[in-house]
């Protein structure tokens, strides 16, 4: 399929042993096993309930922002405009195969790696590959030169970047994972985990309590037998001391403190597949982003509009319709006839608050909804 390869699916029994990865649950159960041994039953077995809520906690958080991404995958289903003998047809994207003819115009997604073979005024947002923040002119011309760059490949079309402007028809040369977008989603999965600041200082916070507790339980030890205790009377109290230093509703605490962070985050539209995660994005103070600042909302204002015999203002911001057009100088009835022109020639659209196009297109049809203009008609 034309599909980017999916992580596979870890089995349910080893996603819950990694629970046991933490330095925390692994001090809680080797505390259960010393418990066992020296008889605590009661303790043995409140520490085995602590591990298995803390692991079972774990699992379900990861299992709800995992369906969740399963979800928003199942509603994002991508689809092409074919023309496959002689007749134009709209298929599912992933049904894409290498040398399809595939048609695009400004408001579609690319579903494939393609080379143009027709170009009409065709603009493509290609930020997410090159991170330059305006769009790629297109043509259907040679390059000059081989290994060429994806930004300096200006007669091919690349997967998953929008269309802002005009049209063209491009045959199919890679799909899924021998995209553009397929290597780079191939190098970040061999990327390392790394592990988050609070797992960090979590396990470090327990190794200076276990230490702490086995000093305790040494010096103790040593006192005791000065004192000519018994043998297996000292150890008993030392071990159950060292048991008592520990904070078991450590990680049931710590893991309701991120369920709760992880509900608040996903009210806002962001989930979380990790916990640990929750405390990294609350722990970020900065993003550093390159010159093009690619990471701008991508929304443009017009703030003012100027004639030969008139000004206006605008009020508002991105692309929100509230906001009046104040007519600053002038004698003019209106601003209809300034504006009409741009209306006229525009190819964007307005869906639900976005545009769907050139952004520059997309703040001219909000002044146009502003200056009270029916831009579908």
């Amino acid at each position: 399929p034309n599909a980017l390869p999916e992580e596979q699916r870890t089995p349910a029994w080893h996603r819950f042993l990694a629970q046991y990865r933490s330095y925390m649950q692994i001090v809680l159960v080797a505390a259960a096993i010393v418990s066992l041994v020296i008889q605590e039953w009661t303790t043995a077995i409140l520490l085995i309930v602590l591990t298995l809520l803390n692991a079972v906690v774990g699992l379900r958080q990861e299992g709800k922002a995992e369906s969740a991404m399963n979800a928003l995958k199942s509603m994002m289903k991508a689809t092409a405009r074919v023309r496959r003998d002689g007749r134009e047809a709209e298929i599912p994207a992933e049904q894409l195969v290498d040398g399809d003819v595939v048609l695009i115009s400004a408001g579609d997604q690319v579903p494939a790696d393609g080379r143009l073979i027709e170009a009409s005024a065709l603009q493509i947002d290609e930020s997410a590959l090159t991170g330059e923040s305006v769009p790629a002119a297109k043509e259907t011309g040679p390059l000059q030169g081989t290994g060429l760059s994806p930004g300096d490949q200006t007669n091919t079309a690349f997967m998953n970047t929008p269309v802002t402007h005009g049209s063209g028809l491009m045959i199919v040369t890679a799909t899924g994972a021998d995209t553009e977008l397929g290597k780079i989603s191939g190098m970040l999965s061999a990327t390392e985990k790394e592990v988050p600041p609070l797992t960090k200082e979590l396990d470090r916070l327990t190794l200076w309590i276990t230490g702490a507790a086995g000093l305790t339980m040494i010096v103790m030890f040593a006192l005791g037998r000065q004192r000519d205790q018994a043998w297996d009377v000292l150890f008993v109290s030392a071990v159950s001391l060292a048991i008592a230093a520990i904070p078991e509703a450590l990680p049931t605490v710590t893991q309701a403190i991120l369920s709760v962070g992880s509900l608040n985050l996903a009210k806002r539209s962001a989930i979380v597949k990790e916990l640990p995660s929750v405390e990294t994005l609350a722990f970020t103070s900065a993003i550093n982003s390159d010159k093009t600042g690619t990471l701008t909302m991508n929304q443009m204002t017009a703030v003012e509009v100027l004639s030969p015999t008139d000004r206006y203002t605008v009020s508002g911001t991105g692309y929100g319709l509230e906001g009046k057009v104040h007519h600053a100088a002038g004698s003019a009835a209106g601003i209809e006839d300034a504006i009409l022109p741009y209306v006229v020639a525009s190819d964007a659209k307005l869906v639900g608050g976005a545009v769907v196009g050139d952004p520059t297109e997309g703040a001219l049809l909000v002044l146009a909804h502003k200056a009270g203009l029916d831009t579908d008609a």
